[in-house]
């Protein structure tokens, strides 16, 4: 049986942009653009830590152009710890707190995920 097939018997369902890999996982896939050309990262595995990554359109059936932008890398665990105070700028303090505590990345990313906001 194949990854596909196992995840469809499951009935796991992604949102789209979200990569499902058995034993890994990237919480922030189809969240993030990249601020050089606008395309959504894509998301990778480096060094057994989750990242998102823009290669500006090049693929290897074609020549680079030199001009290109080098390609873009950022680990998710360098995003994850900014989430809370992104939330509080999107939404303002007050709807932000509960409980006397910020939400976690889990509550900001579904509320991205729901309101359909892209971060760049």
């Amino acid at each position: 049986m194949s990854e596909a097939d196992f995840i469809a018997a499951q009935g796991i369902q992604t949102p789209r942009g979200a990569a499902v890999r058995l034993g890994r996982c990237y919480l922030l896939a189809g969240l993030l653009r990249c601020g050089i050309c606008g395309r959504r990262m894509e998301s990778c595995w480096i060094h057994n830590l989750a990242a998102y990554r823009c290669q500006h359109g090049h693929s290897s059936a074609s020549r680079s152009d030199p001009d290109r932008p080098k390609n873009l890398y950022i680990r998710e665990d360098h995003i994850l710890p900014h989430l809370p105070a992104l939330h509080i700028l999107l939404t303002g303090l007050s709807e932000t707190v509960r409980d006397g505590a910020p939400p976690d990345s889990k509550e900001v990313i579904d509320r991205l995920r729901t309101r359909k906001i892209a971060l760049t």
